[in-house]
């Protein structure tokens, strides 16, 4: 895993990320020196949690902003600008994170050690971004072998345009040795300079004979059947693979993962971060399901008692539903409708999303079957709450793809089945970048981008993004 993530980063985020660290370390210890305090590592490290949590919440939000993205880090003006946002952002959370630790020794110089802290830490953050780092790359071009090299999956317009900007950027740090196409009457011919070497059926041997570290896939009038089993193509050889076609656009609108402003594409790895997936996920899972659970039992006591006094039915509306690989389990909702009422109107909606027909999400508007507590309920995704048992159970994770119904999956084409290869989560990329204003193909590709690159920050950030859609009820219907 520590593997990959140095392979995702790179050398010079690796680099960025590790001085960002170095600074608030070096802020905090000044801070205790600018009141007169000389610790010992062991003191320093025992008496630091505040500041040592204010980095890590720091760090995130620097990601969270993209300012380890090279679009970002090459631009001074847009650093400046994230920086100073995310300066008033540790600024706040010392206080905030101070008030659950509570230090007692800091309290009478307290204002004055904050001030020192964030001034110090951000003042070398400035430092290194804006003048150290720009002397360490000014006027340097990567040579020839320090470049990955890559190929293209496609010789038409896009692997064209892609060749051209990939030989005028080099920084973006590769070397585009070969394309590979099907179409034989483009074999040995040279675009861009760049030889068309084979069939995607030769993949592996054009992969050994120019050490390929990297594949661009640069396909746009392809359709998405064909597109992943390209992508499955690749990843036998093991390597990284971007994704520059036009079926990932809704993810590069929503999500903002692009890399550079130059070349846009989206990256998948060939395996699965399968420890995270696997079993630091589920620790996760289960303890922040199980603590919220307990934390909030008053509130869904009073909230099933409201659904109970104001409508005829049960409490729960438990449908069966699909997930992880296809296989079904009941669904745990606070019940939002009338009871016994007919969803011939919902089934009618969900062929007609699915088809294409209707792009704006799987809910009826001014649906007439919803009791008014439910329209409330549902706005604030409160129907949602009781998912925690399911996540508690295993069924369910806090985040994945949404699950779906017996007769959704039954209308479902086999590459749209590739969201049930992890498990099904309360919320996802969809829920937070798109929900009810998207096509369904749109809320497959985001699915299958957060199943080929789930990780423990990705989770993270459709968390801290899930607060702000449930706070506003964006989307709800």
């Amino acid at each position: 895993m520590i593997s990959r993530i140095i392979r995702k980063l790179g050398p010079r985020k690796l680099v960025c990320l590790l001085f960002d660290l170095l600074s608030f370390f070096i802020g905090s210890y000044c801070a205790w020196i600018a009141v007169g305090r000389y610790l010992s590592f062991q003191e320093f490290v025992g008496e630091s949690t505040v500041y040592f949590s204010a980095t890590l919440l720091t760090i995130f939000s620097f990601r969270y902003h993209n300012l380890y993205k090279n679009r970002i880090v090459y631009s001074n003006l847009r650093q400046i600008m994230l920086l100073g946002r995310n300066f008033v952002f540790t600024f706040l959370s010392v206080p905030i994170l101070n008030f659950f630790f509570r230090p007692q020794q800091l309290q009478a110089d307290f204002k004055f050690h904050v001030a020192v802290f964030v001034f110090i830490s951000y003042g070398l953050v400035f430092f290194h971004r804006l003048v150290v780092f720009r002397l360490m790359t000014k006027g340097v071009n990567p040579s020839e072998h320090s470049l990955k090299n890559a190929i293209a999956i496609g010789a038409g317009n896009l692997g064209v345009s892609t060749a051209r900007k990939l030989r005028n950027h080099r920084e973006l740090g590769y070397n585009l040795v070969a394309f590979v196409d099907d179409n034989e009457q483009l074999h040995r011919e040279k675009m861009e300079g760049v030889e068309v070497c084979g069939s995607i059926c030769n993949l592996e041997t054009i992969v050994l004979e120019k050490d390929v570290e990297e594949i661009f896939i640069t396909i746009n009038d392809i359709d998405h059947e064909y597109l992943f089993d390209i992508i499955e193509k690749c990843k036998v050889v093991n390597c990284p693979i971007n994704v520059v076609s036009n079926h990932f656009d809704v993810v590069e609108r929503k999500v903002n993962q692009a890399e550079f402003d130059e070349l846009r594409f989206i990256t998948m790895f060939p395996r699965p971060n399968s420890l995270y997936q696997i079993a630091i996920k589920r620790i996760i899972d289960v303890i922040f399901a199980s603590t919220i659970v307990v934390l909030l039992s008053p509130g869904l006591l009073l909230l099933a008692l409201l659904i109970k006094l104001t409508s005829k039915g049960p409490v729960l509306y438990v449908p069966e539903v699909i997930g992880y690989d296809g296989k079904p389990f009941h669904f745990y909702k606070f019940r939002s409708m009338f009871a016994n009422v007919s969803d011939k109107s919902h089934r009618e909606l969900i062929v007609e999303f699915i088809s294409g027909k209707k792009k704006d999400g799987m809910k009826l508007q001014d649906d007439p079957r919803i009791t008014p507590i439910g329209r409330i309920i549902r706005k604030y995704s409160l129907d949602e709450l009781p998912q925690l048992l399911n996540v508690i159970k295993g069924d369910m994770s806090l985040v994945g793809p949404r699950p779906s119904t017996q007769y959704e999956y039954g209308q479902m084409e086999s590459w749209h089945k590739r969201r049930y290869a992890i498990l099904p989560g309360m919320t996802g990329l969809w829920q937070v970048s798109g929900r009810s204003e998207v096509s369904f193909k749109d809320m497959i590709m985001m699915d299958i981008y957060y199943v080929e690159n789930c990780s423990f920050w990705l989770d993270l950030e459709i968390l801290f993004k899930t607060v702000g859609v449930v706070i506003f009820g964006e989307g709800g219907h």
